[in-house]
């Protein structure tokens, strides 16, 4: 399902502190394992979260509750917050701009695009870094890249928490299955299977290996069917011409 940020549930009031708890939630669930991760209360110097490395480096995630593309005043508070994060973080080599919206790429009538706007914004934020001393890699996490995170199975629980909207994964399945079953009590009896015809329309749906397999016996018996009444359909001149391509099948 696609994600309507604007949906989100508020947190202290505010849909703009929600937004920056999510992301550094779905930061700390990619990268826990990998460093010292921390989220940072406000004042928090220009970054919402930060992960720590053995080789003494860190990445700092910024997350800004924005719909669309960026007003200028907008570009001004990234800006800032970038700033701010590379006075207060000697180490940070990696800056996350997170925000709930995407990058169009549609140059109009000689404005530029978001994506345009991005690119010129990094470029100028990498040379004043440079004129630091530093070197400063962005990465971008936007409506896709944030969706794209909360698609997996283990953020169903957040997916859910932030916007009430159940993940049907496969532990979902499961759960409620065993569920069911458990309730059944000694009324459940496994080896007792009943074929409905609303079976195969589920797995159809999944595209599992019984459906295609038995999409693939039917679509066998079809030809040979087909093939077999050949004799008898050459009396019917119009569909002579169809006749060697299912031959070739």
């Amino acid at each position: 399902m696609s994600i309507r940020w604007e949906n989100i549930k508020p947190l202290k009031g505010s849909q703009n502190n929600a937004f920056e708890e999510l992301v550094c939630q779905l930061a700390r669930q990619e990268f826990q394992s990998k460093g010292k991760f921390t989220r940072i209360s406000a004042p928090d110097g220009g970054i919402e979260a930060m992960c720590e490395f053995s080789d003494g480096s860190l990445y700092g995630w910024q997350a800004k509750y924005f719909l669309s593309s960026f007003s200028s005043s907008q570009w001004g508070q990234i800006e800032d917050s970038f700033k701010e994060s590379l006075k207060n973080y000697p180490n940070l080599t990696k800056y996350y701009v997170c925000v709930a919206t995407d990058r169009a790429n549609a140059n109009i009538s000689g404005n530029k695009s978001f994506l345009t706007k991005w690119e010129e914004h990094i470029q100028k934020w990498k040379e004043f870094a440079q004129s630091q001393g530093r070197e400063i890699e962005f990465e971008f996490w936007g409506s896709f890249e944030l969706s794209d995170l909360l698609s997996k199975p283990e953020n169903a629980g957040k997916k859910f928490f932030w916007f009430n909207a159940n993940e049907l994964s496969d532990k979902w399945f499961e759960q409620y299955n065993q569920l069911a079953i458990s309730n059944l009590g000694v009324r459940y009896t496994p080896e007792i299977n009943v074929d409905l015809p609303i079976t195969m329309q589920l797995e159809s749906l999944a595209r599992t290996k019984k459906f295609k397999e038995n999409f693939g016996n039917q679509f066998s018996q079809l030809l040979i069917d087909v093939k077999s009444q050949y004799q008898s359909l050459y009396r019917y001149e119009e569909l002579v011409q169809y006749f060697e391509p299912v031959y070739k099948l």
